[in-house]
């Protein structure tokens, strides 16, 4: 069940291939992103280099922004730098909420607000990688509809509101996701804010920032 108090690290990430290929850094600047306040339940979150370079003492900016650009070279991430969103996107899938109907419609209600179309295609995308065969498939004498008929209802509503895109397709299914030969977009992105960071003079090593723990696909 979803629960705000907390994101969900796996014991298996620790023993993943892909997962173990992520510095150090990394994987905390991971396990950060998936265990803040302002995530939503589509795993969206503001992007916020700055405040999460000081949840860690001795981190800067730029050390933020390079371990962004890894994990969405590696596909961990998506970032979308014009609207300001970052998506970890096998949080759904990780957090497990979307197997409860209430909480599957808060996840469709989520991505409803937002922005980036390129992002709601990529959760599109997850979504209709979701195994729903293990769902109840009892109905409920209140709703006259099963657990499984309801989910699976609204992930089609979900992928029926959104557009088509030349969005590459994601990794296939693990623990963590395998790791795309290609840097996504959110490389650029990440590359573009590192830019701008050091033409205002902000993001230097001077700047100390934060960061904290990690789950996998």
């Amino acid at each position: 069940m979803t629960n705000n108090e907390y994101g969900k690290v796996f014991k298996r990430a620790w023993g993943d291939r892909d997962f173990k290929t992520l510095t150090a850094t990394e994987q905390l600047l991971y396990a950060k992103l998936i265990s803040q306040s302002d995530i939503s339940l589509a795993g969206v979150l503001t992007l916020a280099p700055v405040r999460w370079a000081t949840q860690t003492a001795g981190m800067d900016v730029e050390e933020v922004n390079r371990d962004l650009a890894g994990l969405a070279r590696r596909n961990y991430v998506l970032i979308d730098a014009d609207t300001q969103e970052v998506l970890v996107r096998s949080y759904i899938r990780n957090d497990l909420g979307w197997k409860s109907p209430r909480t599957m419609i808060g996840i469709a209600n989520a991505i409803g607000r937002i922005l980036s179309p390129r992002l709601r295609v990529a959760i599109a995308r997850e979504l209709g990688r979701l195994d729903t065969d293990a769902l109840s498939s009892t109905v409920s004498e209140k709703t006259g509809r099963s657990t499984r008929e309801v989910v699976e209802s609204i992930i089609g509503d979900v992928l029926a509101d959104t557009p088509s895109s030349t969005l590459p397709d994601t990794p296939s299914d693990g623990v963590s996701d395998t790791p795309s030969d290609t840097p996504s977009d959110g490389v650029s992105a990440v590359r573009t804010l590192n830019d701008n960071c050091n033409n205002s003079g902000s993001g230097s090593g001077s700047d100390k920032n934060n960061i904290s723990p990690p789950v996998a696909d």
